[in-house]
């Protein structure tokens, strides 16, 4: 699995484990999240997901530290009792934008999101340098893309 590093004289680099995957309008879809001590689960959206975690938009705070179970489902992935634990929180209005680490996920599902999200980056660097080729039909990520030239292939 491919990690993404900081490099050492760019500060504003990226410093996160994995890519990340911005969750776009074809893959929007609730998340289910477990708190202890609460009877129903909390839904929320996806703004973006990465093997070492995801960013939710709920109406419900959850302060940092906090354990949690998620049940994710995002058509290409399903995954029940993924346990993790908030380490950010923004509040939004009334809503907040929480940031959650993965403690439990199943490494076939973790190595599944890594490769979507590198094959995003490689269709949006592909569309950005007007490459011959921009969509390929291989791609995890072409079910998802949106992209105008994709209907040509």
């Amino acid at each position: 699995m491919t990690q993404t590093t900081p490099h050492p004289r760019h500060p504003g680099a990226e410093k996160r484990r994995y890519k990340r995957l911005p969750i776009l309008s074809r893959l929007v879809r609730p998340v289910m999240i477990t708190l202890p001590g609460l009877k129903k689960p909390v839904p929320g959206i996806v703004g973006d997901l990465s093997a070492g975690g995801l960013a939710i938009n709920t109406f419900v705070e959850m302060p940092v530290g906090r354990e949690l179970e998620l049940n994710i489902d995002l058509g290409v992935f399903r995954a029940e009792g993924v346990a993790g634990r908030v380490v950010r929180l923004v509040r939004r209005g009334g809503a907040f934008q929480i940031g959650i680490e993965f403690t439990r996920l199943d490494r076939q599902l973790a190595d599944r999101i890594n490769l979507l999200a590198e094959n995003f980056d490689a269709c949006e660097l592909r569309w950005v340098r007007s490459a011959d080729e921009i969509c390929l039909s291989d791609c995890t990520y072409h079910p998802f893309c949106t992209k105008s030239v994709k209907k040509n292939f």
